[in-house]
């Protein structure tokens, strides 16, 4: 089975994100996001092996 690879950017931009989520929000907030980030992607590596061909997630898409 495929797992969804991430780009580096990506992860930037999800730990940028997160740390705008904790400013302007409330503290936590930004783990909340990560957290979802992650369990969603879990979720979506599961739908991954039926896609052909392989898809990429990246930053600036």
């Amino acid at each position: 089975m495929r797992n969804v690879r991430i780009l580096p950017d990506v992860l930037l931009d999800i730990a940028e994100a997160a740390a705008w989520y904790d400013e302007n929000g409330y503290d936590g907030l930004g783990d909340r996001f990560v957290d979802t980030f992650y369990s969603s992607l879990a979720a979506f590596n599961v739908m991954v092996r039926f896609i052909e061909p392989p898809i990429k997630i990246f930053a600036g898409y």
